[in-house]
């Protein structure tokens, strides 16, 4: 049986796209007329600011909260401080949509994704620090470590690369998973990668070597989001509802340290953001006619469940 959600908000207009925010409460949205909001737990719009005559396609928060990250469909970047309520500026990052983002913990390195081609920046001025492509696939997501110093950028031919950030210089290759990773995250520490694949693999990887950590847990559907824990001990990963008629999304909450999962199904969830407050409870956000639902995954850890 599904769980309900814990929240309901309902904004006047459809979001293009939304975002949890790292280690606290608030919930951001892009609307198509170019507007910005970031919402509290209960659907109180806690800030509102126009950002650009169009919604954005991705939204991220650094790590830290205090900047929010917006990439379009026209290839550009644009920064806010999200605490204030005010854009820092925009920079061209891609000739066409950007489809993925990802900023480093205090803001200051973004990574961006666009068809067949990644690349970083700073976020001020939008200096590019490196750009990779392929000719032969496409960039599925892209992640950059807490410190800035590390990204990932993972391909639809299934390997997932691991570069200096600041340089573009290959350090590894994770090229052993089954099918593509959709969706990637650096641990707090910035030693772990997670892989959330198309066959539903969660895949824990060291990052100096690529080398897994622990046998890789499955969900029954493409993982469409994932994070860890705000100490690191376990990753929250979630299941997207590829045939909506068939099948809901799950959830699940996977230890490290230990081979133990815990799974909760939260019905047909077609899209989905994916954040953590403070206190370790995930946030679990998706898009419906009736507005954007928000489950609440409270800290509990997977091996006092057992």
């Amino acid at each position: 049986m599904s769980r309900r959600p814990d929240h309901l908000f309902q904004p006047e207009a459809r979001p293009s796209a939304g975002a949890s925010e790292p280690l606290g409460d608030s919930l951001a949205a892009s609307f198509p007329d170019g507007t910005l909001r970031v919402y509290g737990p209960d659907g109180d719009v806690r800030r509102s600011w126009k950002a650009g005559e169009k919604g954005f396609v991705v939204l991220s928060f650094s790590g830290d909260g205090r900047r929010l990250v917006g990439g379009g469909a026209d290839g550009r970047v644009w920064v806010a401080e999200s605490s204030a309520g005010r854009g820092l500026g925009s920079f061209p990052a891609h000739t066409a949509r950007i489809d993925a983002l990802a900023v480093s913990r205090d803001g200051s390195v973004i990574t961006t994704a666009a068809g067949s081609e990644a690349a970083a920046f700073r976020s001020q001025g939008g200096l590019r620090l490196f750009t990779i492509g392929s000719t032969l696939s496409e960039v599925t997501d892209v992640a950059v470590s807490p410190r800035g110093d590390r990204a990932a950028v993972a391909f639809t031919d299934v390997d997932v690369r691991l570069l200096d950030a600041a340089t573009g210089r290959l350090l590894a290759t994770i090229s052993d998973l089954d099918m593509a990773a959709f969706c990637l995250a650096f641990s707090p520490d910035g030693l772990r990668l997670a892989c959330g694949c198309a066959d539903g693999r969660v895949s824990i990887r060291e990052v100096a070597t690529g080398a897994r950590v622990r046998n890789d847990e499955r969900h029954a559907e493409p993982v469409g989001a994932l994070a860890f824990s705000p100490d690191g001990t376990w990753v929250t990963s979630v299941g997207l509802s590829m045939n909506p008629a068939t099948r809901e999304a799950s959830v699940k909450t996977t230890s490290i340290a230990k081979n133990i999962a815990v799974t909760d199904m939260l019905g047909i969830l077609p899209a989905v953001t994916l954040g953590f407050s403070a206190d370790g409870t995930a946030h679990v956000a998706s898009p419906s006619r009736e507005g954007l639902r928000v489950w609440d995954m409270p800290p509990v850890r997977p091996e006092s469940r057992a």
